[in-house]
């Protein structure tokens, strides 16, 4: 386990209270070091940009998961402790999520956890069904329970995440069956959701 040295921590609990007041855009290196009472020289030692130390925030409250579920959990119970660490640092994560630059930072830091505890970095479609419904749920204040947005989030996978190989046929051969009717009949509403 590696042990974070104390500029860094002061760095990162500076940046991450900056964040519970307002989103990245507004924070400025200098906002940071100010708050975590560092030099400018011992900031650009320890991260690269705010952009960086954003990241590693991230990357650093998401690793918390595998220490509470464990090094081989099922897929919903790492899903549902993932939903719960960022429902539990609400704050921090709706100002990250609230635009396009903490969108990003936040599947890198996905993917990177994702790589360390799993070994297979995240695929593209997997990250942008996990981004999409982690913003929808942090604009409407994190309302929905974590096991409702992880139900969400697995419908939004694509299939080949959730079903894989020779169990994917008969799914794929009675979807290449449906008519475009099919679909108004399973709106009940009389029109198409295709």
């Amino acid at each position: 386990m590696r042990i974070d040295s104390p500029a860094k921590i002061k760095i990162m609990n500076g940046f991450m209270a900056l964040m519970e007041e307002q989103p990245l855009s507004t924070i400025k290196v200098i906002d940071i070091i100010k708050e975590s009472g560092v030099s400018h020289q011992t900031f650009y030692r320890t991260f690269l940009d705010k952009y960086d130390l954003a990241k590693k925030v991230c990357v650093s409250k998401l690793d918390i998961v595998y220490s509470v579920v464990g090094k081989n959990p099922t897929w919903r119970d790492a899903a549902v402790c993932t939903l719960n660490v960022i429902a539990n640092d609400g704050t921090f994560f709706a100002n990250l999520l609230s635009e396009k630059d903490g969108i990003v930072i936040m599947k890198e830091a996905i993917e990177a956890v994702t790589d360390d505890h799993i070994g297979v970095r995240a695929s593209e479609m997997a990250s942008k069904a996990w981004l999409h419904n982690l913003v929808v749920w942090s604009r409407g204040g994190f309302v929905e329970t974590p096991e409702v947005v992880c139900d969400m989030i697995l419908k939004s996978l694509p299939v080949g995440e959730v079903v894989g190989g020779e169990e994917m046929v008969p799914y794929l051969e009675a979807y290449s069956k449906l008519r475009i009717g099919d679909y108004k009949e399973r709106s009940g509403k009389g029109e198409s959701k295709v």
